[in-house]
């Protein structure tokens, strides 16, 4: 990885202003969709952000967008290499590492799990479970354990609920909302971990599966609509900022109601006399 186009950002980035100002965020899988989001709006907070991707293009594109304040960092979220070279490239040259934001996940693999050759699930798994595992544990032994900071997991709606179809993906993404409450009792009280499970989020990694299920799709869920990028980076900004500093292990499901819909569809029990007794 080339990183003097790195130097030279980091060397004009000017003083922020902001919740997040003197605070570096990495964001995996950060040049599209929700990571590119999150740095978007962490960037705008005040902090400089590294973002990971496999895509020069995109990671350049990205930069582009956001500006001086973000560096890039073009290599595989799953191999340890990768993830060691790109913390210490950090340190070097922000000499911190405040946030840690495990974005990059996938891939999305259809059919019954039994079906899936065992290579697809240990890539499956080794991207969405042993990745995350990877850069957490980097992190906090390059700066955390002394420093502190904040971690966030975006997981999914189906490490929490039933996705048929979808076995290898959300069984990872169970895993990883269990890491997250394990890590957060382990690294507490100077690193806290929390995790967000989205819901169908539209970006490019979604537009097939959205197109193959049409507007019908949108109109079954109680708020009518697909979720988008920035409502996850809102998130992401509170819980690994200051105002939920007494928040850890937790996951925050934002599913535009995903999860109540069985109850909307077939009718939810009556209401109950009496005002709650």
């Amino acid at each position: 990885m080339n990183t003097n186009s790195n130097d030279a950002q980091a060397s004009a980035a000017g003083r922020a202003t902001g919740e997040f100002a003197g605070r570096v965020a990495v964001i995996t899988g950060g040049s599209r969709g929700i990571g590119l989001a999150c740095a978007a709006e962490l960037v705008r907070a005040g902090a400089n952000v590294m973002i990971t991707g496999r895509n020069r293009k995109s990671l350049e594109a990205a930069r582009a967008t956001l500006g001086s304040r973000c560096m890039i960092f073009e290599g595989d979220a799953s191999k340890e290499d990768a993830i060691n070279t790109c913390l210490q490239q950090t340190m070097n040259l922000q000499g911190r590492i405040d946030i840690l934001v495990n974005n990059a996940g996938g891939p999305l693999q259809f059919g019954a799990m039994l079906d899936l050759p065992v290579a697809n699930l240990d890539a499956t798994w080794e991207l969405n479970l042993r990745g995350p595992y990877l850069w957490i544990q980097a992190a906090w032994r390059q700066w955390m354990r002394e420093h502190g900071g904040a971690v966030l997991n975006i997981a999914s709606l189906g490490g929490i609920s039933l996705q048929p179809g979808m076995g290898a993906y959300s069984v990872s993404k169970a895993a990883l909302l269990h890491m997250t409450r394990i890590l957060a009792a382990e690294l507490a009280p100077r690193v806290r971990v929390n995790a967000i499970a989205p819901g169908i989020i539209t970006t490019d990694a979604t537009a097939d599966f959205i197109a193959a299920g049409g507007p019908a799709m949108a109109t079954r869920l109680p708020m009518q609509r697909f979720g988008n990028p920035k409502e996850i980076a809102d998130a992401c900004c509170f819980l690994v900022g200051d105002k939920s500093s007494w928040i850890t292990g937790e996951t925050l499901v934002i599913d535009g109601g995903s999860l109540v819909q069985w109850g909307r569809i077939r009718g939810a029990p009556p209401a109950r006399k009496g005002g709650g007794e």
